[in-house]
């Protein structure tokens, strides 16, 4: 499935630039006993194309938030991770959004309709909330993420830790996971009080009744010391790449 659906989104120059760009699918694993129970669990992600070739996915991704397409991308990957749960009723799907789309009743509608018209159940989707690019007011996000909450759409923070705006964010919105920022997996492992650092995030995280997640997992290194931790759930290399899937 290419990104130059975006057209129908939001007709824009730049959907030639992301043409050409692709999905992929990279499951979240269970880490520890007890988070087996929940249903398996796939993040979307958005690859760069041709057009694009030598960028890092959030490059690409903070590119098209700057662009004319602006959070048309939102709604597409949420249109397409809505269908793409309904051909996989077994499967949860966590796409990735901006901050600003909380803040809009529109995208919290088309959302929930999108969820209705594929016939599947609001838990199937979770929501990742980009706290690293989260811009303005946290006061007005609150009202759409209450609503998708109630709904039943799980909500959560990706890179955690890595912006200004984390403990407000955890503290105010209705947030059922953190993931905890491929940064801290990669940097803290090699460092003195690494170990220590994350585990006082996922203490945050088990205080505040949430899942944790941690990205960018590419050694057994890290696998062990983030299983020993406690870290309900992991992503990286490890434990699956992304694949290429048919939307």
């Amino acid at each position: 499935m290419s990104i130059s659906s975006l057209k129908e989104v939001r007709p824009s120059s730049a959907s030639i630039l992301f043409s050409d760009c692709t999905i992929a699918a990279q499951p979240i694993q269970a880490l520890n006993t007890g988070s087996e129970s929940i249903r398996p669990w796939d993040e979307l992600l958005l690859r760069p194309g041709k057009n694009v070739a030598g960028w890092s996915p959030c490059r690409l991704v903070e590119e098209i938030y700057k662009s004319e397409l602006g959070l048309g991308l939102d709604r597409l990957m949420v249109s397409l991770g809505c269908g793409w749960a309904a051909r996989n009723p077994d499967k949860r799907v966590s796409i990735n959004i901006h901050p600003r789309s909380l803040a809009d009743e529109f995208f919290v509608r088309f959302a929930l309709q999108r969820i209705e018209s594929e016939g599947i159940e609001a838990e199937q989707v979770s929501l990742e909330v980009l706290e690293s690019v989260c811009p303005g007011s946290v006061s007005d996000l609150v009202g759409g993420a209450q609503k998708l909450d109630e709904a039943g759409v799980l909500l959560g923070l990706d890179d955690f830790g890595k912006g200004r705006a984390s403990m407000e964010l955890a503290a105010r919105l209705p947030i059922r996971f953190i993931k905890i920022d491929q940064d801290f997996v990669s940097g803290q492992c090699r460092q003195p009080a690494g170990p220590r650092v994350l585990a006082g995030l996922v203490a945050f995280a088990n205080c505040l009744g949430v899942m944790s997640i941690a990205e960018g997992i590419e050694t057994t290194e890290q696998l062990r010391l983030l299983t020993s931790l406690g870290v309900g759930y992991g992503q990286g290399h490890i434990l699956g790449f992304p694949e290429a899937i048919d939307l």
